[in-house]
């Protein structure tokens, strides 16, 4: 009866009737996470809600076969309720439900309802003017969400920490400036396949939230916008986006001079950095772990062996589509360097061993 913390994650053959009980005998329940749990249903959920008023934390990614009915329950009869993971829930995620977690659960900090399709700028807007403790919004894939719906957050919450907006179509930088505008203390934001996003506002972003850590991005980045980045977030650990090719060595060495401690870093598709940058970033940046090259046509082995030399810690390195990259190194760095992965991730031995000679003569 004093338990508190119910972790039934992928529990596949817990049922309706378990979550009764556990609601019967269980009052002072403040954690739930029934995660994959196919057979819960309404019942189960709604027999929480009534029951156990004191729940804080509810995840019920991909269950199914919820509908509006329990998440409303939720709402109206756990006020303390300031996490809830809904992603995947096709039938429950709509406008009702939306609207009446804004007007029962003011004091929610963490809100996932990714793949929402049905989300709209006026629910969204609603939730965050009656929820302003918001720190971790996902509102991934949620199609019809766009600059109005962020404008609203940027106002309303702005202790927001962590955002997910990949997959909005309809997002600009104009809502990406409202959002960091008002949210000066974003450390995460993931803003991949939001085509309307521009360096210009990944500059504005870097401008407004110094505290940022993490950005996601599917934007071929320019020599401006980087240079914000560098100046203006000294605490990011990954920078996963597109290199483009206006960016070359002295752009890298501003950033990796900028931002030293980066743990994850992509360079993808950067056709004017050559090993120069690259030794750079292996002098600047001692701490990474993953880094990503694809595409970056003039490295050659050099490079490779500088990032391997100079970041212990890496554990990750792609360099797919650089052809004057030899089969031999990857080979040899693979034997030499065995706690790296090397992408691509294959056995080629050409003629020469330029890496090993590298290797060898210190």
């Amino acid at each position: 009866p004093q338990l508190q913390v119910l972790n039934l994650n992928r529990c596949w053959k817990v049922t309706d009737q378990a979550l009764i009980a556990v609601a019967q005998y269980c009052p002072d329940l403040s954690f739930i996470n029934v995660r994959s749990c196919s057979l819960v249903s309404d019942t189960g959920i709604t027999a929480l809600a009534n029951c156990c008023a004191k729940l804080k934390v509810v995840k019920v990614k991909q269950c199914e076969r919820l509908t509006p009915s329990s998440l409303t329950s939720l709402a109206r009869s756990c006020p303390l309720l300031c996490q809830l993971n809904m992603r995947a829930c096709p039938l429950a995620l709509t406008s009702a439900t939306l609207r009446a977690l804004a007007q029962g659960c003011h004091l929610m900090q963490t809100l996932n309802v990714r793949e929402c399709v049905s989300l709209s700028d006026g629910d969204l807007g609603a939730v965050a003017r009656a929820c302003p403790r918001l720190t971790n919004l996902n509102v991934r894939n949620c199609s019809l969400v766009s600059d109005t719906a962020l404008q609203e957050v940027g106002i309303w919450c702005p202790g927001l920490t962590r955002v997910s907006l990949g997959g909005l179509c309809l997002l600009t930088d104009l809502g990406l400036t409202r959002l960091a505008m008002g949210c000066p203390l974003l450390e995460e934001i993931n803003l991949t396949h939001c085509f309307n996003i521009t360096p210009s506002g990944i500059a504005t972003l870097a401008h407004h939230c110094g505290s940022l850590r993490s950005l996601k991005a599917s934007i071929s980045m320019c020599s401006a916008s980087l240079r914000s980045l560098a100046c203006g977030c000294p605490q990011l650990r990954s920078l996963l986006v597109c290199g483009g090719a206006s960016i070359d060595d002295d752009n890298v060495l501003e950033l990796v001079t900028g931002c030293p401690k980066l743990h994850r870093l992509s360079l993808q598709q950067s056709s004017n950095v050559t090993d120069v940058a690259v030794h750079h970033v292996a002098r600047n940046c001692i701490l990474l772990r993953e880094v990503l090259l694809r595409g970056c046509t003039r490295l050659t082995d050099i490079g490779v062996l500088s990032l391997l030399r100079g970041c212990p810690r890496l554990s990750l390195l792609d360099i797919n589509e650089c052809p004057l990259i030899t089969g031999r190194c990857i080979s040899n760095a693979s034997i030499h360097f065995r706690h790296v992965t090397f992408l691509p991730y294959f056995d080629v031995q050409p003629e020469g061993n330029r890496f090993l000679g590298l290797l060898e003569g210190g």
